[in-house]
């Protein structure tokens, strides 16, 4: 069972958490948090949906075949083959874009497998970048929501996955509520980086990323 939670509805929203019953077993080896460089997807200064979902798919290949740790690859390979996945976020990502919304955009997501011994979560972004003026700015900016990403993974997911286990929850549903208690911790860092970035030069977006998730998990993880 592994549970992938996509950023902007890109999947259907978990519906209410339910207990398993008492006595199933869970994975009982050492939590893993698997994190790595995002994927960044290059495009023309005005692409079209049709484009971003190509080159989307595309650079999840690569990403994949240079993934060092297996369940990296794996999500990878798994999100690269899912149509409707790779359909709405470009899509959506060409709205933005074409609206003038956004010079760049990142995707952050979490997937989160407890089908074996051993728990993993691993914290993913796709990162589009239209090559316009300002775009090593944009890749600065859009590495900080990666790092966002990766460092709420790495300083709240345990301590998520722990007290949802102490609770009783185990397999698909366990999957589902680190996924959304992750992604809900991420959005309040991703906004406190936006507070922090309007006027940053190039090169200080991570190091500010940083600092957010370090803000958020001080005050909301264990």
């Amino acid at each position: 069972m592994r549970r992938l939670l996509l950023p902007l509805a890109l999947v259907v929203p978990v519906a209410a958490i339910a207990l398993v019953p008492r006595g199933q077993t869970g994975p009982d080896g050492p939590l893993r948090v698997v994190t790595g460089n995002p994927v960044r997807v290059v495009v023309s200064a005005n692409p079209s949906a049709a484009t971003i979902e190509a080159r989307t798919r595309d650079a999840l290949t690569d990403a994949a075949s240079s993934a060092r740790d297996p369940a990296m690859r794996s999500e990878w390979l798994r999100l690269r083959d899912d149509a409707r996945a790779l359909e709405i976020l470009a899509t959506r990502a060409e709205a933005s874009l074409s609206s003038g919304r956004a010079a760049a955009l990142a995707f952050p997501m979490f997937a989160v497998d407890a089908s074996g011994d051993r728990l993993t979560i691993v914290a993913m972004t796709i990162e589009i970048l239209p090559g316009r003026s300002g775009m090593a700015t944009s890749r600065d900016h859009e590495d900080g929501h990666a790092e966002v990403n990766d460092q709420l993974a790495l300083r709240c997911g345990p301590g998520i996955a722990r007290t949802l286990t102490e609770r009783g929850m185990r397999g698909a549903v366990l999957e589902a509520a680190i996924a959304e208690r992750l992604r809900e911790l991420a959005d309040v860092a991703h906004a406190q980086y936006h507070d922090t970035v309007a006027s940053a030069r190039l090169g200080s977006h991570v190091r500010l990323a940083t600092e957010a998730s370090r803000n958020v998990a001080a005050a909301h993880c264990v």
